[in-house]
């Protein structure tokens, strides 16, 4: 049996992905990033563990750009943390907000399932759609503050407005641009939805498309927005940007965006570029 429980942890090895961490019931906390959300597997060594463990480092891949933490623990090993949160059967999978531990929910769905459904209702991060290259995330009424807390956020309101998809199209090229911040984040909530409904409310919004800005510091609770009253213009939306000291990423990294912007400027309006 030992040499069994050996030989699965070899073969779990060999498709582990390194953005998976294992942890244990004294290294959890560290493991824990303040600002990050987090997934955590229970699980235990039985004849599952293997293909579990293997789709679970699959999903990992799918958001390695994304800020997302994931982590595992074996409960046969490390039983106080499966205590700590209730886990009475494995595999199981917890969530936990940014900023404490103990901010946890424990996913009642098919593992696997509840991860993927959490991290595009809650989070706002959807790979599924036809928009994958822009990163652009799609914010409701329960995955707003996290959408936003503790970034320069810019975030775009639509409704049913003849030039929203347009506006929606300038956002996604913007988001495409600044995807290496992770210290930005330009996201969009679609009011009209029923997941999204309170949104308006909570800031006051009478019309749309709307965009409010909120800074590193102005995304905390309370939130403090800054109400945008310039052109909706890729143009026009990234100086605003620049102007608050928001760059798409380091300076080398800003070489390829300037030239784009330059190229823009001299050719797009004639050839009708959508670059």
């Amino acid at each position: 049996m030992v040499r069994f429980l050996g030989i699965l942890q070899l073969i779990f090895a060999a498709i582990a992905s390194a953005r998976v961490i294992d942890v244990s019931d004294e290294d959890f906390g560290a493991a824990l990033r303040q600002d990050t959300p987090s997934f955590v597997l229970f699980y235990s060594w039985t004849h599952d563990a293997v293909p579990l463990n293997g789709y679970y480092s699959d999903i990992s891949r799918i958001y390695e750009d994304d800020e997302l933490n994931f982590l595992r623990i074996d409960i046969t090993e490390n039983p106080k943390l499966a205590e700590r949160y209730g886990i009475s059967k494995v595999p199981s999978v917890v969530f936990i907000r940014p900023g404490s531990e103990h901010n946890a929910e424990v996913l009642q769905q098919t593992p696997l399932k509840a991860i993927k459904r959490k991290i595009r209702h809650d989070l706002g991060i959807d790979h599924t759609n036809e928009h994958t290259n822009y990163p652009l995330k799609r914010l409701s009424d329960n995955s707003f503050r996290l959408g936003i807390q503790g970034k320069h956020a810019l975030v775009l309101f639509v409704g049913t407005c003849t030039n929203c998809d347009h506006i929606t199209q300038v956002f996604r090229q913007i988001a495409a641009d600044y995807k290496h911040n992770k210290e930005v984040a330009i996201s969009e909530v679609e009011s009209s939805r029923m997941d999204s409904q309170m949104l308006p409310s909570v800031f006051s919004l009478s019309k749309y498309p709307t965009v409010l800005y909120f800074s590193k510091e102005g995304s905390q609770i309370p939130l403090k927005p800054e109400n945008y009253h310039g052109d909706l213009t890729y143009e026009a939306l990234t100086e605003f940007l620049e102007s608050r000291g928001v760059a798409p990423t380091g300076l080398f990294g800003q070489v390829p965006y300037i030239m784009k912007r330059w190229f823009r400027k001299l050719f797009g309006t004639v050839l009708h570029l959508d670059l």
